[in-house]
């Protein structure tokens, strides 16, 4: 049983390294590369719903949209770490949001009727979290989370990325459905609803309005399927 776990493990790495984009070999200081934090992860949570190799995959796809795992020049600082999405928004100011002192750049940062004025996140860097993008107002249960040595976890890559498979199978779970469950970890699963209802394509509310479409396309690139 230990032989047969340890040679999937060993036959999906590879697979991902292989097939998957450069970055996924990339090596992540003191935690092997990202095709075996991801390995890894996608086999230590299964589900009824999705295979552990489509879920390698489905991770993948995700970080590579996200920042191009950790790769991508709108990242502050490549790999584990990084922030991305910076820009201001709409916030009333608390012990989460740093107030910026202009509107970007354009103005006095008066605030609106409701009390909101442009925001940054405390530490001054950019809502996004992680090679994965957890986002600091959606998901401050995984932004604020620390590790036993007291470091914020979301700078910890198999941390992150496996806080990426809980929040897509959670979502597959209440969807029931794979490009849904994509654009529902973009957009979260009441935007993923309201386009529906509304008769939309499903990435009608996720960003450039293609996000479970661009990541499908681009495992089908990958697994030639």
């Amino acid at each position: 049983m230990l032989a047969e776990a340890t040679q999937r493990y060993a036959d999906l790495v590879a697979a991902l390294v292989k097939s998957g984009p450069p970055e996924v070999g990339l090596v992540v200081p003191g935690g092997g590369s990202y095709a075996e934090i991801i390995a890894g992860v996608a086999l230590v949570n299964p589900s009824p719903l999705v295979a552990p190799e489509r879920l390698a995959w489905i991770l993948v796809g995700i970080g590579y949209r996200e920042t191009k795992l950790g790769a991508s020049r709108d990242c502050d600082r490549p790999g584990p770490g990084c922030t991305g999405d910076f820009a201001p928004r709409l916030r009333r100011p608390d012990q989460r949001h740093r107030v910026l002192a202009t509107a970007r750049g354009d103005g006095p940062n008066d605030p609106d009727e409701h009390g909101r004025v442009w925001c940054l996140p405390a530490d001054g860097r950019g809502y996004g979290r992680s090679e994965w993008q957890h986002d600091w107002d959606a998901h401050p249960e995984v932004v604020d989370a620390v590790l036993p040595d007291g470091s914020p976890a979301w700078k910890n890559s198999r941390w992150a990325c496996g806080q990426a498979a809980l929040r897509f199978l959670a979502d597959l779970q209440s969807l029931g459905d794979e490009r849904q469950a994509l654009a529902a970890y973009n957009c979260g699963v009441g935007g993923v609803r309201r386009a529906l209802a509304a008769g939309l394509d499903v990435d009608a509310n996720t960003t450039g309005r293609n996000y479970s479409r661009w990541v499908f396309e681009r495992i089908r690139v990958w697994t030639g399927g």
